[in-house]
């Protein structure tokens, strides 16, 4: 199972944190994302108590992902990908429909509903590159 497999786990939380990294950076869509929310520079700095939260979180995302990849018998790259795809359609839809009853200005949606989407995908083909 995929407790066997807990460098798979932990290489998917880091690939997670890496692409967030990337994502929100300011040559992404960092500087667009904290002008659609209406923050300062000095906003973007996340405490390390915030960092260390976000990589646990990682963890146990890359934890379900890894069952859903083992239960549906997806476990190539290719089947990795396709599972992290659809859990993170399942992300955007729910972001979704926050997002109609919330006050999200809509490019901050479509930023973070697209990293969602993008980072399950990547964390599908780290846990479907391992050997289940």
């Amino acid at each position: 199972m995929f407790v066997n497999n807990l460098w798979a786990i932990l290489l998917a939380a880091v690939a997670a944190m890496a692409v967030g990294f990337l994502w929100y950076a300011p040559a992404l869509f960092g500087d667009m994302w904290r002008k659609a929310k209406g923050a300062k520079k000095t906003d973007m700095q996340p405490s390390p108590m915030t960092l260390v939260t976000q990589f646990i979180t990682e963890i146990l995302v890359a934890v379900v992902l890894a069952l859903l990849i083992v239960a549906t018998g997806a476990t190539r790259v290719s089947g990795g990908a396709l599972i992290g795809f659809y859990a993170g359609l399942l992300v955007v839809f729910a972001m979704f429909t926050g997002w109609l009853f919330g006050d999200t200005n809509k490019r901050v949606f479509l930023i973070d509903a697209a990293y969602g989407l993008v980072v399950l995908v990547v964390m599908g083909i780290v846990l479907g590159a391992w050997a289940w």
